[in-house]
């Protein structure tokens, strides 16, 4: 077993030295994939108000596919010996969490997942403690977004995490199963309420979780909105890096081709061949990149690689066409939601930039009555801060309105009173 361990070892010190020359190259070959399949792609906007045929409405894969697993973990039991060694810390993640039954309120969703689909989740940590949830973004998982915050958190806190339908270890059906921000702010308040059991958390989100995160304060916990009176109570909202204003966006040329039904099958099937080809499309989003990091990489890849996740990218990419719908609705709720929050913001992020994060705070924190809140700024983060920089993460929880400086930040705003 020790000399197994010694040559894989080796293989991998082997497999790191050319890593970033290799991954570097794949990436220039996969973006030239996706501008000669298209290249120049219409912005979201909102289908109700244009019909566009090639954006609307998506096409149906029939029948769905057919896995010879039913759960993450009969996904990972199965790999060989060194393919395990590589994708350890993925595996370590499933085998820590559970599954769920979600079932979607959509007639043809329903129809489509015979009934429900299958979620991830995961909580570490003693319920008695604070409790945090953490809502991941698209098109990766809690994994890689918040695995490394929670570690920091789980030995003081109550420390929770659940997959979006359609990414991560939860199922991913496609379409004509229909993906909304909506429904999947449905599905972390059954979470919330049936589930985890959640009485009152600091609710932390990035990304597609943002919006989602809106959604939920609207449907689910601002009094003047909510479908029903919520059974728990959030005690901070914690907001990160995502394109929550759409026209001050900067979305990639794979995004806004994913969009467009025409151009989207050319880009899974050809561009996103494999499921390392897709997390070499999103490396250059990690401050220190998944190519000098072989481990990460696979064990990234094998997420994507979890119920042919490489294949739903265009019905998941349809919320970006939610957000030109109903940003201004959510933006709205965090105005009105009684819930202290902080907005953190790296300011290096070439998709969500910086100018994002300016708008949320001047356009609705910073003006709104209901409750106080905080901007923070880190110079150096990128898109995924919270993966590069957990530990800002982790203070923040903490203590909401501490000093964090240590970790490359500080206070660009505050409309809470002088302490």
């Amino acid at each position: 077993h020790a000399w197994g361990m010694a040559v894989i070892s080796l293989l991998l010190s082997a497999l790191a030295s050319v890593a970033d020359e290799s991954r570097v190259a794949g990436q220039e070959s996969l973006l030239k994939c996706v501008d000669d399949l298209g290249g120049n792609y219409s912005e979201p906007f909102c289908p109700t108000a244009k019909n566009i045929p090639s954006l609307y409405p998506i096409p149906p894969v029939i029948p769905q596919p057919n896995f010879t697993y039913t759960t993450c973990n009969d996904f990972y039991d199965a790999m060989s010996a060194i393919r395990k060694v590589l994708v350890k810390k993925a595996a370590d993640w499933c085998h820590g969490g559970g599954y769920f039954t979600f079932r979607s309120g959509a007639g043809r969703n329903i129809e489509v997942s015979g009934g429900g689909v299958r979620m991830w989740w995961r909580c570490d940590g003693s319920p008695d403690s604070p409790q945090v949830l953490f809502v991941h973004g698209y098109p990766t998982s809690s994994f890689d977004t918040w695995k490394a915050t929670s570690d920091l958190l789980k030995d003081d806190f109550y420390v929770c995490h659940v997959d979006h339908q359609g990414m991560g270890f939860s199922d991913k059906p496609q379409a004509p199963y229909y993906y909304s921000i909506y429904e999947h702010a449905g599905a972390l308040n059954y979470f919330v309420t049936h589930v985890a059991n959640l009485s009152a958390f600091h609710m932390v989100t990035h990304d597609m979780g943002d919006s989602i995160g809106f959604a939920f304060l609207e449907k689910f916990v601002n009094l003047g909105t909510a479908l029903t009176k919520p059974s728990f109570s959030l005690t901070h909202h914690t907001i990160t890096n995502g394109n929550v204003w759409l026209p001050l966006s900067q979305l990639t040329s794979l995004q806004l081709g994913l969009l467009d039904n025409h151009t989207s099958i050319g880009i899974e099937r050809e561009c996103l061949s494999s499921p390392s080809m897709f997390a070499t499309a999103i490396q250059h989003l990690y401050k220190s990149p998944l190519a000098s990091r072989v481990l990460e990489h696979d064990a990234i890849a094998s997420v994507f690689e979890y119920k042919n996740g490489t294949q739903n990218q265009n019905d998941l990419d349809q919320y970006l066409q939610q957000r030109a719908c109903f940003e201004t609705n959510w933006l709205n709720a965090l105005n009105a939601s009684a819930v202290p929050a902080t907005i953190v913001w790296g300011q290096q992020d070439s998709v969500c930039p910086a100018r994002v994060g300016q708008y949320v705070w001047d356009a609705s924190l910073s003006v709104r009555k209901s409750a106080p809140a905080r901007y923070i700024k880190s110079p150096v983060g990128g898109h995924y801060i919270p993966h590069d920089q957990p530990e800002l993460y982790a203070c923040l929880v903490r203590d909401p309105r501490g000093s964090c400086t240590q970790y490359d930040s500080y206070e660009a705003g505050s409309t809470y009173p002088p302490s």
